[in-house]
């Protein structure tokens, strides 16, 4: 038995009844940190590493780091304890949906998903990075995600801050990036113009989502309709974003929007067997998701 949980109160099938009952936002401390700690060690894996860089310059690296390191010691001081239980909840979030990515297309085929590096999630708030691979390597496409769990605040100012970009006519850069696509034109670099979206999940949503994961039923993980959730978010936020560029006459940015959503559009259309199924078997679409709902909610800052 994995030596995580040599203790039968802390084994998996415990673990996530335990969650099925509870709920993640009442399960104890100890609890939330056999998620959180998971997660994290799942995500290390697969996060962006400045020293990987050679071509940058070694003091710019070293200066980015030190920033990384003030950058936590304010959020771990200033941090209230929702704030954090919030952040372990959205670390657990992020994991589902990388490994998912990668293993069960959940964001299509074409997808690759990396974590940022620290620099640019503290620098820039992104947490994730999706990279859709094309036909032409010079035309491949990415997407920033940035994590939210919708029982904290953190959501409308996640999106006050995407408005604020496109006011300013500028989208988020990603200082480090790997790309993870064979012959990629740019393999490791900068990343400019990075439309940024936020994936939001109710507590009930990320709670069945993380039992299921938490035991490694990776079968039922890949057809969760959870998938559609996020490509419906992802969707109305990019087309509320463009739609709000558009009106600004900010041609720069509605170009890089027009693209996302063709592709998103394209993973929707891969997806249309489930989307059915789905209907059919819960009787509900994305919409009726608290989720989904809050979200809309928050984006009448674009009207």
């Amino acid at each position: 038995m994995n030596e995580q949980f040599e203790d039968q109160s802390e084994s998996p099938e415990t673990l996530a009844e335990k969650m099925t009952e509870d709920g993640i936002q009442n399960l104890g401390e100890r609890y939330i940190d056999i998620f959180y700690e998971k997660a994290r060690s799942m995500l290390r894996e697969d996060k962006i590493d400045p020293d990987n860089f050679e071509y940058y310059d070694k003091e710019m690296i070293a200066r980015d780091k030190k920033y990384v390191e003030e950058m936590k010691s304010i959020f771990s001081e200033s941090n209230t304890k929702e704030e954090k239980i919030s952040l372990k909840f959205a670390t657990v979030l992020e994991a589902i949906i990388d490994q998912h990515t990668t293993l069960s297309n959940w964001l299509g085929e074409r997808a690759h998903s990396r974590q940022a590096s620290d620099f640019d999630n503290y620098k820039n708030g992104i947490d994730t990075i999706v990279e859709f691979e094309t036909e032409q390597p010079e035309s491949t496409s990415h997407l920033g995600l940035a994590m939210d769990v919708t029982f904290s605040n953190n959501l409308s100012k996640k999106i006050s801050r995407i408005k604020d970009e496109i006011d300013k006519d500028e989208l988020p850069e990603i200082k480090y990036f790997e790309s993870e696509i064979e012959d990629s034109i740019s393999s490791q670099g900068r990343v400019r113009d990075l439309p940024r979206v936020i994936i939001a999940f109710d507590t009930k949503s990320l709670s069945e989502l993380a039992a299921l994961w938490i035991q490694g039923k990776n079968s039922e993980l890949g057809n969760h309709p959870a998938q559609i959730l996020i490509i419906e978010e992802i969707l109305l936020q990019l087309k509320t974003y463009r739609e709000y560029a558009q009106a600004n006459n900010q041609r720069k940015i509605v170009r890089r929007y027009d693209r996302s959503i063709s592709i998103v559009e394209s993973i929707k259309l891969e997806k249309e067997e489930l989307y059915l199924e789905t209907q059919k078997k819960h009787g509900q679409s994305h919409k009726d998701n608290p989720a989904f709902i809050n979200l809309q909610k928050n984006l009448k800052i674009f009207r």
